[in-house]
């Protein structure tokens, strides 16, 4: 999708403990492989939780694999609900800043290796399997990008 149709929502309160709470929304419609990317400017010490969430029509997948880095560094991350992962910080010096990114590994698909030909009018079977995964749908176009 065009990142200028992605909805961007910031909240700013102020929670029981009288600390500043940031929660940022960052939402891609439709299945995305781009990334996104999103910068924001903090004033003061600050409390934020970042999620990553995935589609609740995803949510059949049984073995996903999530990780929450900064920069190159892994961080734990808390796991919200079945399709939701959190990094919970505290930015309150320079060395907190950076950049933090959410990885979700994809499913393995196979596929055959040769190319299928066919000839108009001829019948053809495609198969596509996805191990360890139940598929929502599947999606078949020719190459010029007609979906059929």
């Amino acid at each position: 999708p065009d990142l200028t149709t992605s909805d961007f929502k910031g909240e700013v309160n102020l929670n029981k403990s009288k600390s500043l709470y940031v929660e940022y929304e960052v939402i891609i419609p439709g299945e995305s492989v781009i990334s996104m990317q999103k910068n924001i400017t903090l004033g003061s010490a600050v409390k934020i939780e970042l999620s990553c969430r995935l589609a609740d029509k995803y949510s059949s997948m049984k073995i996903i694999q999530v990780t929450w880095k900064r920069g190159n560094e892994t961080i734990k991350h808390i796991n919200k609900s079945k399709n939701s992962w959190a990094i919970q910080l505290t930015i309150s010096e320079n060395r907190k800043l950076g950049s933090y990114t959410c990885t979700v590994k994809v499913p393995q698909i196979e596929g055959r290796e040769k190319p299928v030909i066919s000839y108009e009018g001829d019948s053809a079977i495609l198969v596509c399997k996805s191990h360890s995964y139940t598929p929502i749908a599947w999606t078949w176009y020719m190459t010029n990008g007609s979906e059929q």
